[in-house]
């Protein structure tokens, strides 16, 4: 009488295949949240500096009662089109051309009228085709201060 024995080792090696299909989905949908989480404390870190920037120009603007010359001096900005802007690189260090910029802090002053001055002051993060005029836009607030 043959006693015929079936391997084992074929069930085996198909359940360590199963399983390491398993923990390579697993592990690509960890480094894929991993990825996204620093995507995200990126953008948060830039929404933070814009806000501390803006803010900064806008208590300046304030303080400075609009005046133009103590404005620049105070804030080192460059006159831009129909205000004054000052550029930052890419860890948020002041430039003093917009060369090598990636981030543009416009403030543009609006019309007086009965003692009551305004400005708007935005940051916004040059792209790649910054030559075109393409800036997405990170923060901005209206400032309003009444001199009477």
């Amino acid at each position: 009488m043959a006693i015929h024995r079936t391997p084992k080792s074929g069930l085996f090696l198909l359940e360590m295949v199963i399983l390491i299909l398993f923990f390579s989905i697993a592990s690509a949908v960890c480094v894929n949240l991993f990825v996204k989480a620093h995507v995200i404390s990126g953008q948060n870190r830039d929404l933070n500096e814009a806000v501390r920037q803006v803010q900064s120009a806008a208590e300046t603007y304030k303080a400075v009662n609009g005046d133009p010359q103590k404005l620049m001096e105070t804030l080192g900005l460059s006159e831009y089109s129909d205000g004054y802007a000052a550029w930052f690189d890419g860890d948020w260090t002041r430039l003093e051309s917009p060369e090598s910029a990636r981030y543009l802090l416009v403030l543009t002053p609006e019309e007086t009228e009965n003692g009551l001055i305004r400005a708007h002051v935005a940051m916004r993060r040059l792209t790649e085709d910054q030559q075109q005029g393409e800036e997405e836009e990170i923060y901005s607030i209206e400032v309003k201060k009444y001199l009477g």
